[in-house]
């Protein structure tokens, strides 16, 4: 949840993880990204050393919040943008909640949801 929605300058990152889509699968590519806490993403990047030898480098970034694949948009929307919404409105307070990201990440899915959606709801899209 979004604890700290009324501190002054507080800048929350949240990570949400896209799932392979199926022409990922289909090439038989794998997650790099993965949490092993809550707070905590670790993406494993492979590598080549100069002697041709592969290896994976692991690198492990603080989070405020890590979504894996399966976390949906309501949910997201639930415990991180509503809080934002409503201290917006019940306290005369400007916020903001933006994605970023690689071309593909789902930044436009999570934000609005999938241009199949008729509507607009927390289960289509965050905004």
């Amino acid at each position: 949840m979004a604890k700290h929605v009324a501190e002054k300058g507080r800048i929350d990152v949240i990570v949400r993880k896209r799932p392979l889509n199926e022409f990922e699968i289909n090439r038989g590519d794998r997650h790099v990204v993965s949490c092993s806490t809550e707070n905590t993403v670790v993406v494993e990047e492979p590598r080549v050393r100069i002697d041709g030898t592969a290896y994976i480098d692991r690198h492990e970034f603080r989070v405020d919040r890590f979504y894996d694949e399966n976390a949906d948009n309501e949910q997201i929307y639930r415990e991180y943008v509503r809080p934002l919404v409503e201290y917006a409105f019940n306290e005369a307070r400007t916020c903001s909640c933006f994605t970023y990201g690689q071309t593909g990440s789902g930044k436009t899915f999570t934000m609005i949801g999938s241009r199949r959606a008729k509507m607009v709801s927390p289960s289509i899209g965050l905004l």
